[in-house]
């Protein structure tokens, strides 16, 4: 789905800041889904899971976000660009481009990596604290107001926070029907299948807790925001049947029309 120069900045990237974030951080997105279902993909299909191309963390309040953006910005050299942080890669050779000089380079000699920050909810004060608001992901306060929904998992020799599987899939429920950007649709399809199939939880029970934390109103469009290109491109960067990944996709929107 993304090119392995893509995501191999991306990942080097994270080991940089895991060997920083704290226990009052959670990796979200792709990336904690990676981790979540790697291990089993591999086993079964015989490759690695998609990587991803933007790194996406969760923390629980104001103060963590400072620290965050102080971190990012100082530390680690990336700019804010509307409510992300980014900063600029050469295409070719995976090194940083610095941003002066990324302005004179066409965009498709560059690899863009954004680093996006979620809230659980608004703070007072936030666009006075770090210049911008974060999106705010509800699910987050669950995740960060009871343990018992939270893992983690292994990356570069520590051990990452990351929300459940039923918790991760319920963000990806409620997005996947909105997407309004191809690549981001197919892989948020990419990933619900693949959390429903990898991460050896109870397949029926994740579906039920995915649902229960995530919007049903949003999970029932499913069946009619996606169209059978969508599944076939999925099934594709998956290496499964296409009616395995219709089949799945249409379980969560029965499921919540039950509700």
């Amino acid at each position: 789905m993304y090119a392995k120069n893509e995501t191999q900045v991306s990942y080097n990237c994270l080991l940089s800041i895991v060997d920083t974030l704290r226990k009052d951080y959670c990796l979200v997105g792709g990336w904690a889904i990676y981790y979540l279902v790697n291990e089993r993909y591999r086993g079964e299909r015989k490759r690695d899971y998609l990587g991803s191309r933007d790194i996406d963390i969760g923390v629980p309040d104001l103060a963590t976000l400072k620290a965050l953006d102080a971190f990012l910005v100082r530390e680690m050299r990336f700019e804010q660009l509307s409510f992300r942080y980014v900063k600029y890669f050469g295409y070719d050779t995976g090194e940083e481009v610095a941003p002066e000089r990324a302005k004179d380079i066409p965009q498709y000699m560059l690899i863009p990596l954004f680093v996006d920050v979620m809230i659980p909810l608004f703070f007072n004060g936030v666009k006075e604290a770090v210049g911008f608001v974060p999106p705010d992901e509800p699910i987050l306060r669950k995740v960060f107001g009871d343990e018992s929904n939270r893992t983690t998992v292994r990356i570069g020799g520590h051990d990452v926070p990351v929300p459940t599987p039923a918790m991760v899939l319920s963000m990806k429920l409620n997005s996947v029907g909105n997407r309004t950007k191809d690549h981001k649709r197919i892989k948020d399809i990419c990933d619900i299948v693949a959390l429903h199939l990898f991460t050896g939880s109870d397949r029926e029970e994740l579906i039920e807790q995915g649902v229960k934390h995530a919007d049903p109103e949003k999970v029932k469009t499913i069946g009619t925001a996606l169209h059978k290109d969508d599944y076939r491109q999925a099934a594709g960067f998956l290496g499964i049947p296409v009616d395995t990944v219709r089949s799945v996709m249409r379980k969560f929107s029965r499921t919540a029309s039950r509700t």
